[in-house]
């Protein structure tokens, strides 16, 4: 999805979407009900768990598609996190 939506929507961009992919990911293990509980306070939809992942492992940004949810001011507020689309995040932070 990801792929396609640079290319269709951001053609300049393809080179740094494909150098930022190759940064190895990280996969959070064992989230707990409660964890998934406390996030689905702050996003409460379908999302908490990820919600509930970033919040476990303390990013400096969560990178998302997902601005219908991620991006509400209630949410960005109660993180500790940056909440940036990827077009976002290559912008700022592309050599």
């Amino acid at each position: 999805e990801g792929d396609r939506n640079i290319e269709k929507k951001f053609p300049a961009l393809k080179t740094a979407w494909q150098s930022f992919l190759l940064i190895p990911l990280k996969i959070t293990k064992g989230l707990t009900l409660k964890e998934i509980r406390l996030a689905y306070k702050i996003l409460p939809t379908s999302d908490a768990p990820i919600l509930a992942s970033a919040i476990k492992e303390k990013p400096d940004v969560l990178i998302t598609w997902n601005t219908k949810h991620f991006m509400k001011k209630e949410v960005m507020e109660k993180v500790k996190f940056k909440i940036m689309t990827p077009t976002e995040f290559l912008e700022k932070f592309s050599i």
